[in-house]
């Protein structure tokens, strides 16, 4: 409709209008308008022989049509995997975009395309990938995440308690509580290594010395538990093994250096010189002392205290504790960022993960994160990008956290009940030991989410 076009309403036999009569009616097209037009309306009405008149003009704006909006009309990922290596392919298509970007990827894009990613271990997989369509001011946008899924398993011994994997990503280690033994599995095939397992009675926690020359064991004795240590290599008992170490004991750590042991129990952490195996001290902390990390430097120790909800934090020279941090509720575990500027603690009682500065003791934003299940185990990847997070109370999960925008990314069940967690070196492969079916399961990365 033109302006100054005139529309006769009501039309050439066409009821009169009523107080809310309306033009066009149904069943009438709808009036186009090309430019900004003027309405008026002109209203007759005789009554009484006597005419009224009346006159109302309104004026409609009309701009240009709204510029078409960008579309992904495709993006998909998928990776081939042998368990070694990874690839991960992207494919998209996108409609009417002049400007393609996908995060964690150098560069403008093409409209349509498809990429292959070679991860390695100074540039590893990405936990998203979000492609972005843009035209000016209008853009689209789509997802992929990685997340980790079970891609093999192999039988250990009899009731698993827990896993470590050598620093030189050489051999992976499962504690057989029940069958008295120690499962030794190359982390890539998952087949036993020549004499594993090898025997050790009543074994629990485990790990690996960081220089991968030892693995340390707590064991469970009367009167005492017991802590030795296994040369890495033939599996021999290494001078002045073994030593008691707690009635009660729940974790062990091999600091930075691999010069001394920490054992966690009930009210205390005791410290272990590796060279001698003997004891060199010990700090009180609060009730039920369990995951123990260090930061990078070693100078400080944290161990997660369940029964008081909080973190002991240990000066390591002093062998002091020095300070507390308030946890979520019952707090099982401890790790630190290999940039030693985070510190995340599972919270198994309410299902979440908190995380704090390791020098100030200040809780960072973003934090406790939600994560599916109580958690159990936590671990980073080498590069510090991911914490992995296993669950094992009213799920069993493998959680996968962003550590640069400290978010859930991923959770994928595990099966059965998840007791240990280890990580390759090069972050590809993540390992689980399940207590209840006797297996040690190797979890890689696949894709999800995207359009198409």
């Amino acid at each position: 409709m033109a302006n100054g076009q005139v529309v006769n309403v009501p039309g050439q036999g066409d009821p009169p209008l009523g107080n809310n009569g309306q033009y066009p009616g149904q069943g009438k097209p709808a009036l186009t308008l090309e430019t900004t037009t003027v309405f008026t309306m002109n209203v007759a009405q005789s009554i009484d022989n006597q005419e009224f008149h009346a006159q109302q003009q309104v004026t409609v704006s009309v701009g240009p049509p709204p510029p078409p909006k960008p579309k992904i009309t495709k993006f998909n990922g998928s990776i081939k995997t042998d368990g070694t290596k990874v690839e991960l392919t992207l494919s998209w298509i996108t409609e009417l975009a002049d400007q393609i970007t996908i995060t964690n990827i150098n560069g403008l894009q093409k409209p349509s395309d498809t990429l292959v990613i070679k991860p390695t271990q100074t540039d590893p997989l990405a936990s998203t990938y979000t492609l972005e369509a843009r035209k000016g001011a209008e853009a689209a946008t789509s997802t992929i995440s990685i997340i980790w899924t079970g891609y093999k398993s192999a039988a250990v011994g009899s009731f698993p308690w827990d896993c470590a994997i050598l620093p030189n990503g050489t051999r992976l280690f499962a504690t057989n509580g029940v069958s008295n033994s120690v499962s030794v599995l190359d982390p890539v095939t998952l087949a036993n290594v020549p004499n594993s397992p090898f025997k050790v009675d009543n074994p629990v926690a485990i790990a690996a010395s960081p220089d991968s020359s030892r693995v340390y064991i707590n064991r469970i004795a009367s009167p005492a538990n017991k802590l030795s240590g296994y040369n890495s290599g033939n599996f021999g008992s290494v001078s002045g093994s073994p030593v008691d170490s707690q009635k009660t004991t729940s974790g062990v750590a091999v600091t930075p250096d691999s010069k001394r042991i920490y054992v966690s129990g009930n009210f205390e952490v005791r410290v272990f010189d590796a060279s001698n195996m003997k004891q060199v001290g010990k700090v009180s902390v609060g009730n039920i002392a369990q995951g123990i990390a260090f930061t990078p430097d070693g100078s400080r120790a944290f161990v997660a205290i369940s029964g008081d909800a909080v973190v002991s934090v240990i000066d390591t020279a002093k062998i002091q504790q020095i300070a507390t941090i308030k946890a979520g509720s019952y707090p099982i575990d401890v790790a630190v960022t290999p940039d030693g500027k985070q510190l995340y603690v599972g919270n198994q009682g309410n299902s979440s993960v908190s995380v704090f500065d390791p020098v100030t003791l200040q809780q960072l934003p973003g934090s406790p994160i939600g994560v599916s299940g109580g958690p159990l185990r936590l671990s980073p990847s080498s590069d510090g990008r991911l914490m992995f997070v296993l669950s094992n109370l009213g799920a069993a999960r493998l959680n996968v956290i962003d550590t640069t925008t400290r978010t859930l990314v991923g959770s994928a069940p595990t099966g059965g009940s998840p007791s240990g967690l280890a990580v390759s070196p090069d972050g590809l492969r993540v390992f689980v030991v399940l207590m209840s079916d006797n297996t040690m399961w190797m979890f890689l990365p696949s894709a999800m989410g995207g359009i198409g």
